[in-house]
């Protein structure tokens, strides 16, 4: 919800674009799907984390909200994300997390 221009009121608001459209959730849905995850609506769940959270950590750095060094984003972001998303992916032998299966 939005306040009113002026008017102290909220209005509604339409939910924002999804990441399968962007181009940021086309690489990462494009890559993930490169290692073997399957086009799914869990897929695009999962691309739109990915992409949220990259985004929300890139604005916080350039909006000033964290001071680091750009390696620092990097190392929090891939700690984070990566094992989650590798979880989804098909193990060597094709088989698939059993926490994973739920998603791909």
């Amino acid at each position: 919800m939005r306040r009113g221009p002026g008017t102290g009121e909220h209005q509604a608001t339409a939910p924002g674009p999804s990441c399968r459209g962007s181009l940021p959730g086309a690489a990462v849905r494009d890559e993930l799907i490169a290692r073997s995850a399957r086009p799914s609506t869990s897929l695009d769940l999962v691309v739109t984390c990915v992409v949220g959270a990259f985004m929300g950590l890139l604005a916080a750095w350039v909006d000033g909200e964290i001071a680091t060094t750009p390696a620092e984003p990097e190392t929090a972001f891939r700690a984070t994300v990566e094992p989650g998303v590798r979880e989804l992916l098909p193990q060597p032998g094709g088989r698939v997390s059993s926490r994973g299966r739920c998603w791909l």
